[in-house]
C-alpha cells in the first residue's frame, strides 16, 4: 500500500506518520533542477512534489524500470513510492511520468534499471515546494 491520508495525517508505507500543515496561507515554489538519476538528495523544510518526465527505450530482450524512493534517514532511500516499467518484448520508445511526494528533511532519489540495449533519459525534472 502507498502513502495515504488518515485523519489529516500522511501515513507512509513504512508506518511513519507526518502531520499535515493546516490553515494559513500556503505558498508553492517551483524549480527545474539539474537533478540526475541514481543520485541521493535531501529535501529541505517543506513538502516537495517531484515530477520526472522520462523516455524509456526497450528492446526485444531488455526492458527498463524507473523507481522513486524516499526514506527519513536511510541513504540511499529504500521505500519505493512510485515506479514505471517498460517490459521487454517490443522494440519501441515510451514517454512516461513519475510523481511522488517527499516529507520535509527526508532523503529521495529516482533510480533506473536499464540492462543491455534498454535506456532511460530524463526529459524534464521538476520539483514543487508546497508548504
Amino acid at each position: 500500500m502507498g502513502t495515504r491520508i488518515e485523519r489529516g495525517k500522511l501515513v507512509f508505507p513504512d508506518g511513519t506518520v507526518q502531520e499535515t500543515a493546516g490553515g494559513g496561507s500556503q505558498t508553492v515554489t517551483h524549480a527545474t533542477p539539474a537533478n540526475t538519476l541514481d543520485t541521493n538528495y535531501t529535501n529541505g523544510n517543506k513538502w516537495r512534489m517531484v515530477s520526472v518526465s522520462l523516455r524509456l527505450t526497450r528492446t526485444l530482450i531488455d526492458g527498463a524500470t524507473v523507481t522513486g524512493k524516499i526514506h527519513a534517514t536511510a541513504t540511499p532511500p529504500t521505500t519505493i513510492v512510485a515506479q514505471v516499467y517498460a517490459q521487454q518484448g517490443i522494440a519501441d520508445v515510451l514517454d512516461m511520468m513519475l510523481f511522488f511526494m517527499v516529507a520535509p528533511g527526508w532523503k529521495y532519489r529516482v533510480e533506473k534499471t536499464a540492462p543491455g540495449g534498454a535506456s532511460v533519459v530524463v526529459q524534464r525534472w521538476e520539483e514543487w515546494d508546497l508548504f
